[in-house]
């Protein structure tokens, strides 16, 4: 598959199973299928599934990847994020959007001290949503990459306040800013109501894959394609 495809990857189960030996294969051949792709969009329940089944089947490589835009959960976002990372050895930009989970099954708190390729090499921008947190995951995210990203050359943070907040950026600037490891890296803090990221929605002109389950047969869909698996 050519690095010129766009891919959106949006995979939900009804009752996700670590130990479902068929959900973990169809969705580690379906990564593998796109393992050559140039740009992608991936959802938070997607990540959520790798995450629970990253120990058995690991995320493959995809070393022609520059553009990601990512949907994570909040409580998990600490521990996804750095596994993507060593996923994308030479991704550029990265988009990416922190929710909240519904049903929330473990929360980390630290991030990994191993820095990925992409982090020490190639990664240049970074646009980051989320709103404020009590356990500051969206600050420890912020210095995580400026701390660490040696060719990063912008940090947009895009705060997302509940009603009735409001605050100068320049005051939450101040709060998230740490020391640099790009000298060239700039930092952005703007405030937001309600979501800002529309990239699960702007599916139009791109390879849309995504797994639905019926009573007979797992069913994969590119497109208007159907295949029976």
């Amino acid at each position: 598959m050519s690095d010129s495809v766009k891919v959106d990857i949006d995979v939900d189960f009804d009752e996700p199973r670590r130990h479902n030996l068929p959900e973990r294969d169809i969705i580690y051949n379906l990564l593998n299928n796109f393992s050559a792709v140039g740009d992608m969009t991936v959802s938070c329940k997607t990540l959520k599934l790798i995450y629970s089944i990253q120990h058995m089947n690991p995320l493959p490589k995809f070393r022609d990847l520059t553009r990601m835009r990512a949907t994570m959960f909040l409580n998990t976002s600490l521990e996804v994020l750095p596994m993507v990372l060593e996923s994308c050895p030479n991704m550029k930009r990265l988009t990416l959007e922190l929710v909240n989970d519904d049903h929330p099954e473990a929360v980390v708190t630290k991030l990994s001290t191993v820095l990925s390729f992409c982090l020490v090499s190639s990664l240049e921008s970074v646009e980051m949503e989320s709103p404020i947190t009590e356990k500051a995951t969206e600050k420890k995210l912020v210095r995580y990459f400026l701390d660490n990203a040696t060719s990063l050359k912008k940090l947009v943070l895009r705060l997302n306040l509940s009603h009735g907040e409001k605050q100068e950026p320049s005051l939450y600037k101040n709060l998230f800013d740490s020391s640099r490891r790009s000298r060239v890296c700039q930092f952005e803090v703007t405030t937001v109501h309600g979501s800002y990221s529309k990239t699960m929605t702007k599916l139009a002109g791109r390879l849309q894959a995504y797994i639905v389950r019926d009573r007979h047969s797992w069913q994969l869909c590119f497109g208007a394609k159907w295949l029976y698996i």
